[in-house]
């Protein structure tokens, strides 16, 4: 209801056909009030919806790109570990060792793939392009909550994290590939839980909420860059 407009102790029922139950959540409020409100009311009561409405097409709309700029940062991953295969095999006559267990190989993984990527986000988003090259190609920065660039420190705790259940993945992959998957330790079943759900939690709160867990966590937001300063702008 808009400010100034109280409901009329005149009005005994609704002016408009619906049950309380099945009165828009926008429009709650604007049952009894007087006839000079009455325009006021659903003025401004639909200017809310279409504002909420807006809100929402935005996040969403913010959420894909990101998703789509992750599978482009995911290419340059590929292209990085084939490169790598390549070397190796080069190396060793085609012939590489085989790691001495799964935690050997856990690490071997961490040190060639997961930490060259999260330190790939972290110099990227805390460059003056403020974005990998996905986020940059589809017009997406990252800052802290007043805008400010990101510190290298900053940029490396956020990805860090993001990273955590793709790490508790490998944990899963790599004793699979050693062990069977039907000689799965019972412990292995807690890495698994966190790979699953955390990679859920992230994507659920990113189209529900605008933003994900790591975000909130680090003081982190991802907008639209600018078109004229190509920096990201202050309206999420």
């Amino acid at each position: 209801m808009p400010p100034g407009c109280k409901a009329s102790a005149g009005w005994k029922k609704p002016f408009f056909n619906a049950a309380p139950g099945h009165i828009p959540r926008a429009l709650r409020g604007c049952e009894h009030v007087s006839l000079a409100c009455r325009k006021g009311c659903f003025g401004f009561s639909g200017g809310r919806a279409v504002t909420a409405f807006r809100e929402k097409a935005t996040r969403e709309r913010t959420a894909v790109l990101r998703l789509l700029a992750f599978a482009i940062d995911w290419l340059i991953l590929a292209l990085w570990g084939g490169v790598l295969f390549g070397f190796v095999m080069f190396a060793t006559g085609d012939d590489p060792p085989r790691p001495g267990g799964p935690w050997t190989a856990q690490m071997l993984g961490f040190l060639t793939m997961t930490l060259p990527f999260t330190l790939y986000f972290a110099f990227c988003e805390s460059s003056g392009w403020h974005a990998s090259i996905g986020k940059r190609v589809l017009r997406l920065g990252v800052t802290g909550r007043s805008g400010q660039q990101l510190s290298l420190g900053h940029a490396l705790l956020r990805n860090a994290i993001k990273f955590v259940p793709w790490e508790f993945g490998h944990t899963l992959a790599h004793h699979a590939a050693f062990e069977g998957v039907g000689d799965f330790p019972v412990w292995l079943w807690v890495p698994a839980a966190i790979a699953a759900a955390g990679s859920l939690w992230w994507l659920g709160a990113l189209f529900l909420t605008g933003e994900t867990p790591y975000d909130r966590w680090t003081g982190v937001r991802v907008a639209r860059l600018s078109e004229k300063r190509r920096t990201p702008e202050t309206t999420s």
